[in-house]
């Protein structure tokens, strides 16, 4: 399914910014996903049945055991410096003259409520979703990433509690809350936690509805000695894409990596779905793509 979708999709999606990648993508590392579990609905999850203890992966200082060096990144020059920018050069002003879009970006809130607060942890990585009917909100907590789910009145939907009590595979944070459109599917994502599951990796869980307080498939792409920080996701008809900073070992960055998931096998719930990767390499100085 995902044999040809480097060569395709991501030279389209990429091509302003990397001129060799179609290169690179011709050999991508494929890695295959397994399916961890399909939960019951959530609906009926309570905070005693959870299934793995809390572990605490974070502080006040970040991941816990890793050092500032190692949450800050090597820094590199965002722009060359005689190319000063007064504002962000992807800013949209020009608009359709479209009455109903003009409408649109013209509205009020007219619902506002609190979601779930800090913990207090560096960085809180705030992240949420929105369906036709329901929000998803995900932040660090002390021990992996925490999600919540509301319907738009604000009404608490499934309770606070974290990613990895309904996965059942040891979480370390940095979320990310996805709607997918397409197939009207939320997606919830965060890292491993290598002590927990032997291995670097990223988990991601996607519901087997549209409705969010129901089943959800987990599945597990371990990446190996490699950890995929910082982990940044988005939909397309033909894949979930994904971006990390890989660093070997847990501590030497080695370069961003570009994935392409199997969307089709997750949606299903297949007991496999396989994954794409190339990495970009430390000699782009590309970091956080």
């Amino acid at each position: 399914m995902l044999k040809s979708l480097f060569t395709a999709s991501a030279i389209f999606l990429f091509s302003g910014l990397y001129a060799q990648i179609g290169v690179l993508a011709k050999n991508p590392v494929i890695i295959k996903g397994s399916l961890i579990k399909t939960t019951k609905a959530l609906r009926d999850f309570k905070l005693s049945d959870k299934a793995i203890p809390d572990v605490k992966v974070r502080d006040e200082d970040g991941i816990v055991g890793k050092d500032e060096s190692f949450e800050e990144g090597e820094e590199r020059e965002l722009y060359p410096s005689s190319k000063i920018f007064n504002e962000d050069p992807a800013l949209q002003k020009n608009y359709p003259n479209n009455p109903h879009l003009q409408k649109q970006l013209s509205r009020a809130i007219n619902t506002n409520f609190n979601g779930m607060g800090y913990q207090p942890l560096n960085p809180p990585d705030p992240t949420l979703c929105v369906g036709p009917n329901h929000v998803i909100q995900m932040i660090n907590g002390s021990s992996g990433a925490l999600f919540k789910v509301f319907n738009k009145s604000g009404t608490q939907v499934v309770a606070q509690t974290y990613l990895d009590a309904i996965t059942g595979k040891g979480g370390l944070g940095d979320p990310i809350a996805l709607y997918d459109q397409l197939a009207d599917r939320f997606v919830l994502t965060e890292f491993a936690n290598k002590p927990e599951t032997g291995t670097e990796g990223l988990i991601m869980a996607v519901s087997k509805t549209s409705d969010p307080a129901g089943q959800w498939n987990v599945y597990f792409f371990s990446t190996g000695t490699t950890f995929p920080d910082y982990p940044k996701f988005s939909v397309w008809p033909d894949a979930y894409y994904g971006t990390t900073n890989d660093f070997a070992n847990g501590s030497s960055y080695s370069g961003s990596a570009v994935y392409a998931f199997d969307r089709a096998a997750m949606i299903a719930g297949n007991a496999t779905a396989s994954m794409q990767k190339f990495v970009l390499g430390t000699a782009s100085k590309y970091f956080a793509m």
